[in-house]
């Protein structure tokens, strides 16, 4: 064989051994990639699940906070005419658990149960109908100190107090 034939020859080798390796470079970094492709896919996941429940934590949170404005918004609203339930007269009656109260001509029955905040009504003593659930709380109570009322209520480690003018 000649140099020229030989020289050919080792650069078909080197062609060879060169696309060879390439086809070894190919594959490592498929393989990176695919590695972190699947490390990210990971982390947005999680990423996706805290921003869900965040998201349902703080609309639950709104919710509670809402349900108990409406309350006071109720309660500020009310008839100020004076009714006898219980051998007490008065326009806003509040006896551990429970608040009655009367607003447009409707007497309206707010009371806890089992750290559950429900509300009923009904245009006739002593029989309140259904009640429909407002909110359910770690703790919540109503306080009457003279002519203050308090409603109290703690929700996911935060306390909240309402106070009225009665």
């Amino acid at each position: 064989m000649s140099c020229k034939g030989m020289a050919k020859n080792k650069d078909i080798e080197n062609v060879i051994k060169q696309k060879g390796y390439l086809l070894v470079e190919v594959l490592i970094s498929m393989l990176i990639f695919s590695v972190l492709v699947s490390v990210i896919a990971v982390f947005l996941k999680r990423v996706a699940i805290i921003e869900n429940v965040k998201k349902n934590s703080q609309k639950m949170d709104e919710n509670i906070y809402f349900a108990l404005e409406k309350v006071k918004v109720e309660l500020e609203d009310r008839d100020l005419e004076e009714f006898d339930y219980s051998g007490e007269k008065t326009n806003l009656f509040v006896r551990g658990n429970q608040i009655i109260y009367w607003k447009n001509r409707i007497f309206y029955k707010l009371e806890i149960v089992n750290k559950k905040l429900y509300i009923s009504e009904v245009s006739g003593f002593p029989n309140f109908g259904n009640r429909s659930l407002i909110g359910e709380y770690e703790d919540i109570n109503f306080e009457k100190i003279g002519g203050i009322l308090a409603i109290k209520s703690k929700y996911l480690g935060k306390s909240e107090i309402i106070i009225l003018s009665v």
